[in-house]
C-alpha cells in the first residue's frame, strides 16, 4: 500500500503547482535611429509573440515608447500694451521627450491606477 502512496502524492502535488508563465518575445524593426541633418522621420515597427501552447484569445498588449528624459519649460502668454509677452512659466523636470502608448483596449479597462503607477504608465 505504501509504494502507491508516494507516486500518487507526487501526481496530486504536480497538479496543484502553479502554471508556468508564458514567455513574451518582442522585437523592433530598428534598434538605432540615426538623426542627422538630413533626417526626415522614420517608421518603427514593434512586433512580438507569446510562446505558449494556450490560446491567445483574451490577452491584451500594452506598448509604451518613451524618449530620454529632459527638462521642459511651459510659458503662459499675456497681452501687455497690445503685444503678447511671456508672463508665467512652469519648469517640468524628468519628463520624457517623447511618449507613445498603444493598447489593444482602452487603458482604464486593462489595469487599475495602482498597477499603471507601478509600471509608470
Amino acid at each position: 500500500m505504501m509504494r502507491w502512496f508516494v507516486p500518487l502524492m507526487a501526481l496530486l502535488l504536480a497538479g496543484l503547482s502553479p502554471a508556468a508563465a508564458d514567455d513574451l518575445v518582442a522585437g523592433l524593426s530598428q534598434d538605432k535611429i540615426q538623426i542627422t541633418s538630413s533626417y526626415s522621420g522614420t517608421d518603427l515597427v514593434v512586433f512580438g509573440a507569446v510562446e505558449s501552447g494556450s490560446d491567445a484569445k483574451g490577452r491584451d498588449v500594452v506598448v509604451v515608447i518613451r524618449g530620454p528624459t529632459t527638462t521642459y519649460t511651459a510659458r503662459r502668454k499675456a497681452r501687455v500694451a497690445g503685444i503678447w509677452v511671456n508672463s508665467d512659466r512652469v519648469v517640468v523636470r524628468g519628463m520624457p521627450s517623447f511618449y507613445y502608448l498603444a493598447t489593444t483596449r482602452p487603458i482604464d479597462l486593462l489595469a487599475n491606477e495602482d498597477t499603471l503607477g507601478h509600471y509608470s504608465i
